[in-house]
This record gives C-alpha cells, sequence and structure tokens, in this order.
C-alpha cells in the first residue's frame, strides 16, 4: 500500500538513524499532511515533554513515532489533554523504556488498517465522496476513545501503586 498524508508508516519503516531537526521535518511532511511539523513546533513539543529531548541534537525512531502519534491525537484532542498521555510515555521512552510506545503506535497502525478496510466498505456504498472525508473522523474519534479507554490505563494504576 502506497503511503500518503493519512497513513503512519509501519514501525520497521520508520528510520532508526538518528536525525536532524531538518531531516525530521523532510520525512515526516509526507505522513503530516495539509499542517507539517515545524521547528517551533517539535522544539515545544519537547521543551513540553510531549517527546523526549534529542539526544546531540538527533531524534530517534521513537522521536519520529511519538511526533506522528501527535499528529493523529491532533486531530481530536487538545494539546494539553495530549501532554496528560504522551508526558509519562515519553519520561518511559527516556529512560529506556520503549515497549509501550511500540505497543501504542501498533495500535495505531492496526486501527488504520481496519479504518481502511470499513472506508474501502462504505466507499462502496456512497458514491462520489473519498475515503479521506469519510474515515478519518473516525479513525481519530475511535483511537482517542481507545487510549482514553485502555492504552492509558495502566498510568493511573501505577499512581495508585506509588
Amino acid at each position: 500500500m502506497e503511503k500518503n498524508s493519512n497513513t503512519m508508516p509501519d514501525i520497521d519503516h520508520v528510520p532508526d538513524i538518528g536525525f536532524y531537526m531538518d531531516q525530521v521535518i523532510t520525512y515526516t511532511e509526507k505522513y503530516m499532511g495539509k499542517v507539517p511539523l515545524t521547528k517551533t513546533m517539535i522544539n515545544n513539543y519537547a521543551k513540553d515533554g510531549l517527546i523526549p529531548a534529542p539526544v546531540k541534537k538527533k531524534y530517534s525512531r521513537e522521536h519520529l513515532m511519538m511526533l506522528l502519534l501527535i499528529k493523529c491525537l491532533k486531530q481530536s484532542l487538545p494539546v494539553n489533554r495530549i501532554k496528560d498521555y504522551l508526558v509519562p510515555l515519553a519520561l518511559e521512552v527516556s529512560s529506556g523504556e520503549k515497549g509501550r510506545l511500540y505497543f501504542l503506535y501498533e495500535e495505531f497502525l492496526n486501527a488504520e488498517k481496519e479504518l481502511e478496510l470499513l472506508s474501502n466498505k462504505i466507499e462502496k456504498e456512497i458514491r462520489g465522496k473519498s475515503k479521506t472525508d469519510l474515515a478519518l473522523p473516525l479513525f481519530y474519534s475511535y483511537v482517542t476513545n481507545y487510549l482514553l479507554e485502555n492504552a492509558f490505563l495502566e498510568i493511573e494504576d501505577m499512581k495508585e501503586i506509588i
């Protein structure tokens, strides 16, 4: 499947070579659609703890994955709400714990694939409308609900333990 501005790359296709800021922007443009990232946005995400700080001005695969997740979440959540979810995840990634990020990213990809199938079915039934017009709001709503109900419940559980 050819990737376009409405999809995220499979984890194996997210480079793990250490990008500089301009390379991050260039790479993510093909997945950001009409609203690409800017240097200011990336710097603010790092400053606010939404993504880990770059290491020697380089951004890893995990940085790219988190930036792509932010792009998806911004479709249906305000940045302050996204912070509630991603700051703890960024702290985990910073400490070398990447498992939950990979799980969450994979869940987004799976939801996106399911949505693509649903979108194709709906498109056959409703001619004249694009898959994007039909599916994106549903996808972001699904992802938001999933995150709120499942993926970040562990954070609350951890708080109770501590």
